[in-house]
């Protein structure tokens, strides 16, 4: 659980940060992945991630819950239709 904790806690206190870690992670998968369909769904993420960094960076929130909201039906819509 302490990750979990370090890593909402980072989240807060250092966003840039926490979603560049978070895109580098998914590099990381992706890069370990032998499944094409996971590669491609783990950088489709990682490019999300780097987004939300840059928002953050720039300071525009109402940009990132816009990318937010559009990650997370993209994601939902996977796991529903498949």
């Amino acid at each position: 659980m302490t990750g979990s904790r370090n890593a909402w806690g980072e989240l807060f206190d250092d966003p840039t940060r926490h979603w560049e870690h978070e895109a580098e992670r998914a590099r990381h998968i992706a890069r370990m992945a032998t499944d094409r369909n996971v590669q491609r769904m783990m950088l489709e993420a990682a490019a999300d991630y780097d987004r939300f960094a840059s928002h953050a960076r720039n300071g525009s929130s109402k940009s990132i819950w816009s990318t937010l909201a559009r990650f997370w039906t993209r994601w939902w819509l996977r796991l529903i239709v498949g």
